[in-house]
């Protein structure tokens, strides 16, 4: 951690104010210089093949070298970015009107496109980075060089934080030098939801009924629903400030204040900076006993005074539920006091820390009259793409000196905490309607699926009942149906869960599971497959997927046996088992 001269004196001092506006900060306007057809945001699916000729026709905006090829594309024409007129340390975009996906909350983003590159010097150094911004910050979703030329290439990105929100995805050409690249080429833009399906089909048969029960989509946050959490009641009261000088402050959590938040990660950092000062800042996480492993310092390159300002970060924070977790800023006080609090009282330890003198204290310890917490909060939300955070290397906080000075009490805006953000599930969204079941004819033949049921099934289970006179081999996967919240129209049927085969008719009982007693084990197996039972086996025969004995064995008196499927080919088989109270029959797959 940073050192921090001992002899700097103790902090400032309350500003009141009143607390956030109703909008959140860092909102961007989307700007469309060029006529548009399209309206201010379009739905999913959104298909781009630059067909119209034009820019103009989705409302893309583009800067630099961006135009269209009439002559080059797949097919032709596509955007490209030319080399020529070469430009140094360049960064022109192509960057789409906003798209909508806010009813697609049970659903994954995808962005497909092609693109080319014709190479001029194979520098590595020239770039298109394809990037998307749900908020007030781009992420980078994919990034290719110019080591040499490639062909048309189809890229396939799922766009991690999109479900549920609008957004807006952008193509920026940058680098050193553009002459030394001769054009990128981007054609084919498909952006579009495929809403998630049923999980763990399973199926238990009886001779020629087919009983198959499922499980509902995962329509969650991928975990708990997000939040902003924080010590402060919310409300600008205060501000404190210093001389011209530098420190950290952050709000902090303990390992069982955060249990709840296990794989998820800090997204974004909200704090409310005071017109009584001025000063620069720095968003900060940090991990550890004493906060000792800096995870995230993310430069705040502008802010808005007098209200609370959301920042996005560009590298969310994994949390470790084993460690502390600090939330804040890095701040350099250079006039007044520009750090916005609460009216207090202080969560003492938690609500008021700050990094001064070499450690961690609270800002009653320093001066007992500071009895506040920091504006500061922190939205945790769990993210696919969240990988372990890197530590970063702290640099050391110069020396502080001054006097230290108190703004007047109630100097502040009290506005209070209230962000555009979606922080449960939005007013429109993606409404489970029910499942279709889809089973192929007698043959097996999975190029045959059809649908069985006739209304949508509302349970998560189906019978099936096979005609005695088509025996077969059946294969069956279930679908989710989807209507829009706020119109009740259909959005989307999911894909299907996984396949399963079934043999008809069955002798016994059937289940994808062993019965009772029973453990077949490895199961998929290449060679041999070991069975083990309750009770004393006399006899076994393996029934392939047609329900025809492919091996029989007599007179075992065991309660163990090995099998050796190495010459079967692969697929489903059973194995049916006669024991001393009944027959246990067991599915195996034998894998190549």
């Amino acid at each position: 951690m940073p050192s921090v001269n001992k002899h700097i004196l103790p902090l400032l001092i309350l500003i009141l104010f009143f607390g956030p506006p109703s909008g959140v900060v860092s909102a961007f306007n989307y700007t469309n210089p060029l006529s548009a057809v399209t309206t201010d945001s379009i739905s999913l699916p959104f298909t781009e093949g630059w067909d119209q000729g034009t820019y103009a026709y989705h409302s893309w905006v583009h800067s630099g070298n961006w135009s269209i090829s009439s002559i080059t594309g797949n097919p032709y024409p596509s955007a490209t970015f030319s080399g020529l007129p070469p430009t140094v340390n360049y960064n022109d975009t192509l960057q789409s009107i906003t798209l909508s996906a806010s009813e697609y909350t049970c659903a994954s983003i995808y962005l497909d496109f092609d693109y080319m590159l014709v190479d001029q010097n194979h520098t590595g150094a020239e770039f298109l980075t394809v990037e998307v911004r749900t908020d007030s910050v781009w992420k980078k979703i994919g990034e290719h060089s110019n080591s040499g030329n490639a062909g048309w290439t189809n890229q396939h990105i799922e766009i991690a934080y999109a479900k549920g929100k609008s957004f807006t995805i952008r193509f920026r050409a940058h680098g050193a030098n553009s002459a030394d690249i001769l054009h990128w080429y981007v054609d084919n833009i498909h952006v579009y939801a495929i809403c998630r399906p049923p999980l763990n089909l399973t199926v238990n048969q009886s001779q020629y009924q087919v009983i198959l029960t499922w499980s509902p989509p995962d329509c969650g946050y991928d975990g708990s629903n997000p939040k902003w959490i924080h010590w402060d009641d919310g409300v600008n009261y205060n501000a404190i400030g210093t001389c011209n000088c530098e420190v950290d402050i952050a709000a902090r959590w303990t390992p069982g204040q955060i249990a709840q938040f296990s794989g998820a990660s800090v997204t974004k950092i909200s704090f409310f900076p005071n017109s009584a000062g001025y000063a620069t800042f720095r968003a900060r996480v940090w991990q550890g006993v004493n906060g000792n492993n800096m995870i995230v310092d993310q430069d705040i390159p502008s802010v808005n005074w007098d209200q609370w300002n959301i920042i996005d970060l560009v590298s969310p924070a994994l949390i470790d539920v084993t460690q502390d977790l600090y939330i804040g800023l890095y701040i350099h006080f250079i006039a007044g006091y520009p750090a916005g609090t609460d009216a207090g009282p202080a969560i003492d330890g938690f609500g008021d820390m700050m990094y001064y003198q070499g450690s961690w204290l609270t800002l009653i310890s320093l001066n007992p009259s500071l009895d506040y917490n920091w504006n500061i909060q922190a939205y945790v939300e769990n993210l696919k793409s969240a990988s372990q955070p890197v530590i970063l290397t702290q640099p050391p906080i110069p020396e502080l000196s001054g006097p230290v000075t108190v703004a007047g009490p109630n100097a502040g805006r009290g506005l209070r905490f209230m962000p555009d953000e979606i922080t449960g599930r939005p007013k429109n969204n993606s409404i489970l309607m029910g499942y279709n079941v889809w089973r192929t004819d007698s043959t097996g033949d999975t190029s045959t699926f059809h649908k069985i049921n006739g209304p949508i099934v509302a349970d998560t289970t189906f019978t099936d009942n096979i005609p005695h006179d088509s025996p077969g081999v059946y294969n069956y996967y279930v679908t989710a149906v989807m209507n829009d919240s706020a119109t009740n129209s259909f959005i989307c049927e999911s894909p299907g869960t996984n396949r399963l085969a079934v043999s008809v008719p069955a002798v016994g009982i059937i289940s994808n599971k062993p019965s009772g007693g029973l453990s077949v084990f490895p199961n998929p197996s290449a060679d041999i497959i070991n069975v083990s039972s309750d009770q004393t086996i006399s006899s076994v025969a393996i029934l392939n997927y047609t329900g025809r004995e492919v091996y029989t064995k007599n007179n075992i008196n065991s309660k163990t046996l090995r099998l050796n499927v190495s010459a079967f080919p692969s697929g489903i088989y059973f194995v049916k088992l006669t024991r001393e109270k009944g027959i246990g029959i067991s599915k195996i797959t034998v894998v190549r």
